[in-house]
């Protein structure tokens, strides 16, 4: 059963990924590598025309339109927040090249589809964010066919290396708050019981991303200051336009060369199929 803390959070993290500074800070895609990794996952998941495909925490669909644009395949989005699942239905009718892509507002932990009925699932940059991680891995296994593949690119810290100024809004964000270290997220797919467990290290995205928001934030101290004075404070909710931004970054990039902080693509298989 899901506890209402558990549903809080996920409240909070759905309004969050929806807020102007969610797209100030990260673009569309709302993850290091963009759609260029996103489709890295699809072949790596060995997607193929006919296949379909869970996107889950979806957001505004980018990720679940380009999959089945470029793998010719069928791909149904779970996004937690009604505004966003809303969305994403939008833009994918308004596209000017349509893709095989639906959404619907249900909670990726216990996502609202039928039992062992899809060729692939997949999840980027959202596993770090959800507060039952292993409830959330085993549902989506059971979403697989057997043979289905599982794909999770998410963001790795070690333990205890996580800087204590990332405990707000930015590092919800960023998904460093509640990231597992790089045999973590492994750990969680064989626990599911999946096998074939691949690994690859993109971090060196990490550092784009980094670069980006370096400038995104100098633009948001700016205007904060600025709403600040006109009397609309809190409107960033916890980020504060005195915090040292750069040091911050810093900090990140540093963690990023000691191999700290990354970004790591996982796909594991489900057994059937001979395995």
């Amino acid at each position: 059963m899901t506890s209402n803390s558990n549903l809080q959070t996920k409240a909070c993290c759905a309004d969050l990924y929806q807020s102007d500074l969610a797209r100030m800070l990260l673009g569309n895609s709302l993850h290091p590598g963009g759609l260029r990794l996103t489709n890295r996952l699809g072949r790596l998941m060995g997607l193929s025309h006919g296949d379909w495909v869970v996107d889950l925490a979806t957001g505004r669909g980018a990720s679940a339109s380009a999959i089945a644009r470029s793998f010719h395949c069928s791909v149904v989005g779970i996004e937690y927040g009604r505004e966003a699942a809303v969305e994403a239905r939008q833009l994918a009718l308004d596209a000017p090249v349509p893709a095989d892509s639906w959404f619907i507002q249900g909670d990726a932990e216990m996502p609202p589809l039928k039992p062992e009925s899809f060729d692939a699932v997949f999840a980027e940059c959202s596993l770090s964010v959800f507060p039952n991680k292993e409830l959330a891995v085993a549902q989506a296994a059971a979403l697989l066919k057997p043979g289905g593949r599982l794909a999770i690119s998410d963001v790795t810290v070690e333990p205890g290396f996580l800087p204590e100024e990332l405990d707000n809004s930015l590092g919800q964000l960023l998904c460093v708050t509640g990231a597992l270290g790089v045999d973590g997220y492994a750990e969680l797919l064989s626990h599911a019981g999946l096998v074939n467990i691949y690994r690859e290290d993109a971090s060196f995205h990490v550092s784009e991303l980094l670069a980006k928001i370096k400038g995104a934030l100098a633009a948001f101290s700016a205007l904060a200051c600025v709403l600040d004075d006109q009397g609309q404070d809190g409107i960033f909710g916890d980020l504060s336009p005195e915090t040292d931004w750069n040091g911050l970054i810093e900090k990140l990039e540093q963690l990023v060369s000691a191999g700290r902080l990354g970004y790591w693509l996982y796909v594991a298989e489900k057994p059937g199929n001979g395995n």
